[in-house]
């Protein structure tokens, strides 16, 4: 089993949607509404300040800072974070059948390991398949490939893999490399 980890493992959407909308304050821009946000959230991040109207020239060119002022806010709360409801039952459940399960994320490969590490979670996952860099995730998406490569090191048929996820990016790859999907409510997207 393959999860995401923002918003469908990790109950971190309130924060992504205050720290996004701050983005937007720094901009210049008028903030949305928590409805909107879950309409139009999006990855690459980019596709999703550009759904709100704001230029691709701009968003390209305050990439470095939009990450870091994201970044900068969603760093004061992660520390507070929870898992989902009933999401460490389902991962004893799952190790307790001897289903591998992985992490494939938008976000830090640290700093999940650190959050897994302060969630007592570390010894229900086998590998986390995130990005290195924090500003990744903005351009470009990246986590349907190291899902890829890493079914691919490990023999591992896609059409034996379910994903979960929170977002439509999750549901895409699925149906990119021949997986499965199941889509969970309450995350960063509708």
């Amino acid at each position: 089993v393959a999860f995401d980890w923002n918003g469908t493992l990790l109950a971190d959407t309130k924060t992504v949607y205050k720290a996004d909308n701050k983005v937007l304050s720094l901009l210049g821009r008028k903030n949305v509404s928590y409805r909107d946000f879950l309409n139009y959230f999006d990855v690459p991040v980019i596709k999703y300040y550009k759904s709100l109207g704001l230029p691709e020239k701009l968003l390209t060119e305050k990439a470095e800072f939009i990450g870091n002022s994201f970044h900068e806010i969603y760093k004061q709360r992660e520390n507070t974070f929870r898992t989902r409801a009933h999401a460490k039952q389902v991962l004893l459940s799952l190790k307790g059948d001897m289903t591998p399960v992985v992490i494939f994320s938008n976000h830090i490969e640290e700093k999940i390991n650190q959050q897994l590490q302060r969630l007592k979670l570390t010894d229900l996952i086998e590998k986390v398949l995130a990005n290195s860099k924090l500003s990744a995730a903005y351009l470009a998406r990246s986590k349907g490939k190291r899902l890829s490569d890493y079914l691919n090191e490990k023999g591992i048929k896609p059409n034996e893999v379910l994903i979960v996820g929170d977002t439509v990016e999750e549901i895409e790859i699925a149906k990119e490399i021949g997986a499965v999907s199941a889509s969970i409510t309450n995350g960063n997207c509708s």
